[in-house]
């Protein structure tokens, strides 16, 4: 009774780790493809303050992992990404003075009706981005 016990509780672990690496896998592909950055949200004594953008960038994630972000002024960066316990990385990829994206993010990924929707929080700031695509 001991064995049998044991060989349900390490199967239950094994589909509970498998469950986890296929969630994180599907998350990383949805990530892929081209973004557009549609607001910028301000948190400020407790209120959210939403900032719509009219001339937004583009931000395109390949599978490569490299990302490319191309401002209204026809200007790019390209960083490298990487996902990693419900976290986005980018490291900037070319010899950029002063990186605009160069941090990490808490990510968040919402489907909606006609869009997928992406919030990006960076660390210890009071606002985050949300991009669509």
């Amino acid at each position: 009774m001991k064995i049998t016990t044991k060989i349900i509780f390490a199967l239950f672990l094994f589909g509970l780790s498998v469950n986890a690496q296929e969630k994180e896998n599907f998350d990383k592909m949805l990530i892929l493809g081209k973004w557009t950055i549609y607001a910028t949200t301000e948190i400020k004594n407790g209120k959210e303050l939403e900032s719509l953008c009219n001339s937004c960038p583009e931000v395109t994630f390949s599978s490569d992992r490299f990302a490319k972000i191309k401002f209204p002024n026809g200007k790019v960066e390209t960083y490298v990404w990487r996902i990693e316990n419900e976290k986005l990385m980018f490291m900037s990829a070319n010899q950029t003075e002063s990186p605009k994206f160069d941090s990490e993010y808490s990510i968040k990924l919402n489907k909606k009706k006609d869009f997928l929707e992406m919030e990006l929080t960076e660390n210890n700031k009071n606002y985050y981005y949300t991009l669509r695509k």
